[in-house]
């Protein structure tokens, strides 16, 4: 039958067909951003008292100190989590695309001549900028920006590393929290659903019945798929929306690329 509604009411419908196979004794509330919010601060004020990562979140605390920056570095860890789900990312891979960005910066590695600084600062200034600043800069100036920038290489790695530690023990917290306190975010909807539909949930080949009952139930259902505003959807809900689109699905995509 025809049906109008968003990509994640059609999410969260498919979500209730495999609450109970993906983890969740009954369907859990979605999308209540206040209890979320609720959620995420105190799996973070469990964190900071945990033996488990203590001087990883030393480190992140030394990083962000109180007053440069605010409540830090708590919203990092519920960034983190949600780039992850969004992008399908183990934390592994998320640690590769953050040392690229420092990779970027220095791509030869940390600064050990007064040249490889110079270089650095015609990749982060316009080249006018970094040569003035380079020319009003004494040999002794120059020498103290080069051990300053080889401890910033040293010290934005080590934050990273920290970082994902942390996180990884944030995501395995989270997990578990989402599932006592029957909550969740519309990405986890989205997450749960394309990971449970393309096989690659550990719980589809431990339901392969609901698995194959689910698509094809959708599939029929979906004989035609027209989306306004295209631009706005996330790559996780196009990843949970895929295994669901067959070669004869008739696909309408309607959106602006200058709000993408």
């Amino acid at each position: 039958s025809d049906a109008i509604g968003t990509v994640d009411s059609l999410l969260r419908e498919i979500f209730s067909d495999i609450v109970g196979a993906v983890g969740f004794d009954e369907m859990p509330a979605v999308g209540d951003e206040i209890h979320l919010g609720q959620l995420h601060r105190s799996i973070y004020a469990d964190l900071a008292i945990s033996d488990a990562v203590t001087e990883e979140l030393k480190l992140l605390m030394d990083a962000y100190p109180p007053g440069d920056y605010d409540d830090p570095p708590a919203p990092l860890f519920q960034r983190g989590l949600t780039i992850c789900r969004q992008q399908r990312l183990s934390t592994a891979e998320f640690r590769d695309r953050l040392l690229a960005t420092v990779e970027a910066v220095y791509p030869e590695g940390p600064p050990a001549e007064p040249d490889d600084l110079v270089d650095t600062l015609h990749r982060v200034l316009d080249d006018e900028s970094a040569t003035d600043l380079k020319d009003s800069l004494t040999a002794e100036e120059t020498e103290a920006v080069l051990e300053a920038d080889n401890e910033l290489y040293e010290n934005w790695r080590e934050a990273i590393e920290a970082y994902l530690i942390v996180l990884e023990e944030y995501r395995a917290r989270y997990q578990e929290a989402i599932r006592e306190q029957l909550i969740v975010s519309h990405t986890d909807v989205a997450y749960l659903v394309a990971s449970f539909l393309d096989g690659s949930h550990a719980a589809t080949n431990l339901n392969s019945d609901l698995h194959e009952r689910v698509l094809g139930r959708y599939r029929h259902r979906l004989q035609a798929l027209i989306i306004d505003e295209a631009q706005d959807i996330s790559t996780i809900q196009h990843d949970a929306l895929t295994p669901l689109v067959e070669s004869d699905t008739r696909v309408f995509l309607a959106g602006d690329l200058r709000q993408s």
